[in-house]
């Protein structure tokens, strides 16, 4: 939550690309995520059906616009940021990639890390064995 608030002129360079009314809800949005995320993540632990239900609808959401969450015009921005304040370094160390040379597989490597993430917490919390742990004591 901090990043959202602290580097809020970043994100908005960073989605500069989209118009600015789809920016400013991709924002919010960012934001009401992060704050269910958590909701969810305090009645996982107090062992809540519904959490569990709404982390899995999470999952599912998130595997399905993995692309949406990571997408390569951003983080070709984000890598052009890095290689004018950290390229020197690479330069220096005798590196001739730059961070720009990674865009896209730091994209594809983010995406494949999101689906294997929430694919193993969907799979985890459908199992029946965790799923009884969820339900209420009568």
């Amino acid at each position: 939550m901090h990043k959202l608030v602290a580097d809020e002129p970043l994100y908005a360079h960073y989605y500069s690309y989209l118009p600015a009314w789809l920016m400013v809800t991709r924002y919010y949005f960012s934001w009401l995520q992060r704050i269910i995320g958590l909701l969810v993540g305090i009645g996982l632990l107090a062992q809540k059906e519904i959490a569990r239900k709404i982390g899995i609808a999470i999952g599912c959401f998130t595997i399905l616009t993995v692309y949406w969450k990571h997408p390569y015009p951003a983080f070709r921005l984000h890598t052009q940021y890095l290689d004018k304040q950290f390229g020197y370094i690479l330069a220096q160390l005798g590196i001739r990639e730059t961070f720009s040379s990674v865009t896209l597989p730091a994209v594809i490597i983010h995406c494949i890390g999101d689906i294997i993430f929430w694919s193993v917490f969907i799979y985890f919390f459908t199992r029946s064995s965790v799923k009884n742990q969820f339900k209420p004591n009568v």
